[in-house]
C-alpha cells in the first residue's frame, strides 16, 4: 500500500509518500518546499492572499505527485499558521477546491507528539530516555519520553518565521544585526519558554540523562552549515552533533552578515538565508532551557510522525 502526508507548516510544506513492505518501509518520495504560508500573519492575524496563493500551487503539485506514485488521497496536516489565522477555514476550502485535498488543522500537542514519534523512529532500540525538538515556523515543540511512551509535552507558540517577522524583516537585511535586537529577540524566547504559574522556567520533566535530539528545518541547516554541506545530503546531515558553541558561533556570524552574504554561506539553502538567524535563537535558548551541551540532528519530523500514528509505516 503506498501511503502519502502533506505537512503544511508555517514556513515550509512537505510531502512524503511510503510504500509498505514485508519490513521496513520504502519511501518513494520526499519533498521540502518554502512557501512562507504565515509570512506576516503574526501581526495581521490572517494569512495573506500571496502566502496563499504560493501553498495551493505547491499543495496541488505535491498531492499530483502523491497520486502519480499511487495514493489518491495523501493525508494532509496543517500546524501553527492555520491554528492560529482568522481565515483559516478559507484556506481550507480553497484547499479542497482546487486541490482536492482534505485539510487538518492539529493542535500544537499532537505536533509535538508526531514529532517525538519522528524521533523514536529514526533512533534504535533501547534510546532510553529522549527529549525531543522540533523548531517550526509558527512554532516549537518540546516533548519528552521513552519508547513507553510521553511523558511532557509542550508547544511553544514562537518559531522562526514569526519570529523573524517581529525582529529581523529590517534588521540585517542590508546590514548587520543590532545586539540590542538580537537580546531582544533571545528575549522573546525566553519569555515564551515562561512557567506561567511560577514566572520563571520550569525544569522539563525527565530531562536529566535523556538524549536531545532536534528535528526540522532550521535544526538541519544548522548541521549543513556545521558541516559545509552542499548541496544538502540527509545522510552526512542526519545524526550529527552541534554543539551549544557551535550554534553560538553561527548565531553571532549571521548577525555580522547581511541577508545577501549569509545566501552564500555554504551549506545554507538561500531561500532559509532571511529567517535563520531567529531559528538558530531559538534553537539555542530551547538548549539554554534543557541544559544541554549540545543536540543530535535528525532529518526527520511530523511528516513521519504521521506515517506510523496513521499507516503504522516507519
Amino acid at each position: 500500500m503506498t501511503s502519502a502526508a502533506i505537512e503544511i507548516g508555517t514556513n515550509s510544506i512537505k510531502l512524503l509518500v511510503m510504500k509498505g513492505g514485508a519490513a521496513r518501509a520504502v519511501v518513494l518520495a520526499d519533498r521540502n518546499e518554502i512557501a512562507r504560508l504565515g509570512e506576516g500573519a503574526a501581526a495581521s492575524g490572517r494569512l495573506s492572499e500571496a502566502a496563499m496563493e504560493r501553498a495551493v500551487l505547491i499543495i496541488a503539485d505535491m498531492a499530483d505527485r502523491a497520486r502519480s506514485l499511487g495514493c489518491e488521497q495523501p493525508l494532509a496536516i496543517a500546524t501553527q499558521a492555520l491554528r492560529a489565522a482568522s481565515n483559516a477555514e478559507d484556506f481550507k476550502s480553497r484547499v479542497k477546491r482546487e486541490c482536492g485535498v482534505d485539510l487538518t488543522v492539529i493542535s500544537g500537542e499532537e505536533e509535538a507528539d508526531l514529532s517525538f514519534r519522528a524521533v523514536l523512529s529514526a533512533l534504535p532500540g533501547g534510546a532510553g530516555r529522549i527529549c525531543a525538538f522540533d523548531v517550526g515556523g509558527g512554532s516549537s515543540e518540546i516533548v519528552t519520553g521513552s519508547a513507553s511512551g510521553v511523558a511532557y509535552r509542550r508547544s511553544v507558540p514562537v518559531g522562526a518565521l514569526s519570529l523573524h517577522d517581529e525582529f529581523f524583516s529590517q534588521s540585517g537585511r542590508s546590514g548587520p544585526v543590532l545586539a540590542r535586537v538580537l537580546e531582544a529577540a533571545a528575549g522573546k524566547v525566553r519569555m515564551a519558554l515562561r512557567d506561567e504559574a511560577s514566572g520563571g522556567l520550569a525544569e522539563i520533566p525527565g530531562i536529566r540523562d535523556a538524549a536531545i535530539c532536534g528535528v526540522g528545518g532550521t535544526i538541519t541547516t544548522l548541521a549543513a552549515v556545521a558541516l559545509s554541506v552542499d548541496p544538502y545530503d540527509v545522510a552526512k546531515v542526519s545524526g550529527t552533533r552541534l554543539s551549544i558553541n557551535e550554534i553560538q558561533r553561527q548565531i553571532e556570524m549571521f548577525a555580522a552578515t547581511s541577508v545577501p552574504e549569509r545566501a552564500r554561506i555554504r551549506g545554507l539553502n538561500p531561500k532559509r538565508a532571511d529567517i535563520i538567524l531567529a531559528g538558530a535563537c531559538i534553537v539555542a535558548e530551547l538548549l539554554g532551557y534543557a541544559g544541554a551541551e549540545g543536540v543530535i540532528v535528525l532529518d526527520r519530523g511530523v511528516r513521519y510522525g504521521v506515517m506510523e500514528k496513521y499507516f503504522n509505516l516507519k
